[in-house]
């Protein structure tokens, strides 16, 4: 339950740093809530595997080069659900684009822990 608290509160400050960067690039650039949510997580994706390695998961149980692998497959997995949850609202039910992308990053934000928890660390 710990690891949990502390993947969320670290996991809160990179997610306003995502939040931060895609307010930016939709709302000052004019870059597409897609292309703009896309280029957020991947940038605060990299970061947070090894924020989360260092300071929550601890050991993988793989080798280095096969735990970044995992990562990155369960980060692909949490692309793909935070563009369709953010499309669905953003395009289906007409929701503004930073509430969407909020919601898309609490959903997908459980989804990450509970999938590094259960894949990749002991």
């Amino acid at each position: 339950m710990a690891n949990l608290a502390k993947y969320f509160i670290i996991g809160g400050i990179l997610t306003l740093l995502e939040w931060v960067i895609f307010y930016v690039l939709v709302y000052i650039i004019g870059l597409h809530y897609i292309a703009s949510s896309f280029i957020a997580f991947i940038l605060i994706s990299a970061l947070g595997i090894f924020v989360y390695k260092k300071m929550i998961f601890g050991d993988s149980k793989f080798s280095f080069k096969a735990e970044v692998l995992a990562i990155y497959l369960i980060n692909s997995i949490g692309i793909v659900l935070n563009t369709l949850i953010l499309w669905i609202l953003v395009d289906k039910f007409s929701a503004e684009v930073m509430i969407s992308k909020i919601i898309a990053s609490f959903i997908v934000a459980f989804y990450g822990f509970f999938a590094r928890k259960i894949c990749v660390y002991k």
